[in-house]
């Protein structure tokens, strides 16, 4: 009964963000591998801890309530800031499920480690507290700096360091505060309880909202421009025409790989518009066999093009880096779901 008060809600609470998300756009092994190395993290704060409190020759109540907060948020958005680098975030949604899956393998082995060091606590609220509290508290708090990193990243259009820093401080207040013992335990759990889930509940509906209205927008006026080029009109285009002034710039052949550049563009824009529709829907469609062959031509292009091009390039691309690697997950997403088919069909 200990076990499962004290490590059972915050595995319920991540299932439940999961499921929540209409697009799953994450993958459970994805998942999966952020508990881990949220674990990880919690070992490595348990070694720094320690070696910190020695060296400042403070008691464990004060560290816990100064300098462990600090200690174990920075720590926790190691992962996270890797993960922004490389943009592995789609949706406000993907970085909730992401944080709080890390600050879940965190707070497994917090758990653990004080159930083997009280083996003979026997007071179940302690466990229910440390269950809806303290691991709800260390998966929310990660979750936040996940939440507002994405959204300063996606107005910026490009990861900078800094945009950690305002969710870390909200994460380093509120861990603090929690650490603080103002109210008792089971006031605190209460307090996380009725804070976390209403934020959980914003971010979806933002994201979703973010998401439809993108949609909306975009498909009508991408699939037009397709159908321009397609005719041969691109040049009556305010994007035609700003490709035909680039020719004072750059050679010939250049702005004709950057044409056919913007093209696929346009193409994987409209593709991963139609994959998400079709999901959000209900539908499973096939994997796209060109979908691997058309990356490869993408990178060969932007490699014949060249940075300088690329830049002069960007203000009439039609589709992100965020939006290709949407692109990226669903197609990986539909491709293993037809191998497991295959297998099982096999077997």
């Amino acid at each position: 009964m200990h076990i499962v008060l004290s490590l059972l809600p915050v595995v319920l609470f991540l299932a439940a963000l999961y499921w929540l998300d209409s697009y799953k756009l994450l993958r459970i092994s994805f998942v999966a591998g952020c508990l881990v190395l949220g674990a990880l993290t919690a070992i490595c704060c348990y070694f720094l801890n320690t070696t910190l409190q020695d060296a400042l020759g403070i008691t464990l109540r004060d560290y816990s309530r100064y300098a462990a907060p600090l200690v174990e948020e920075f720590v926790k958005s190691l992962p996270l800031v890797f993960f922004l680098a490389r943009r592995r975030f789609g949706f406000m949604v993907d970085a909730a499920i992401a944080g709080f899956a890390l600050g879940a393998g965190f707070a497994f082995v917090e758990n653990i480690y004080y159930l083997m060091l009280f083996p003979s606590e026997s007071s179940l609220l302690v466990w229910l507290v440390r269950g809806f509290g303290t691991a709800i508290m260390h998966g929310g708090v990660v979750l936040a700096v996940a939440v507002t990193a994405v959204a300063l990243t996606r107005r910026a259009d490009r990861f900078r360091l800094i945009f950690v820093l305002p969710g870390l401080v909200g994460a380093l207040l509120i861990h603090a505060a929690f650490n603080q013992f103002i109210l008792s335990p089971l006031q605190s759990s209460v307090a996380i309880l009725l804070l976390f889930p209403p934020i959980v509940m914003v971010v979806y509906r933002r994201s979703e909202a973010g998401l439809e209205r993108w949609l909306a927008l975009n498909f009508d006026s991408e699939a037009r421009l397709l159908a321009m080029i397609t005719r041969g009109e691109f040049s009556l285009t305010s994007a035609g025409a700003y490709l035909q002034s680039l020719k004072i710039y750059f050679p010939s052949e250049v702005v004709f790989d950057m044409y056919w550049l913007m093209r696929l563009h346009l193409e994987l824009a409209l593709k991963v518009k139609g994959l998400l529709l079709m999901k959000q829907a209900g539908f499973t469609p096939a994997p796209d066999p060109t979908l691997d062959a058309r990356f490869k031509e993408l990178s060969y292009l932007e490699s014949q093009i060249g940075p300088t091009a690329m830049l002069a390039l960007q203000p009439v691309l039609r589709m992100s880096r965020k939006e290709l690697w949407q692109l990226r997950q669903l197609q990986k997403e539909k491709t293993t779901g037809v191998q497991a088919a295959d297998s099982a069909a096999g077997e």
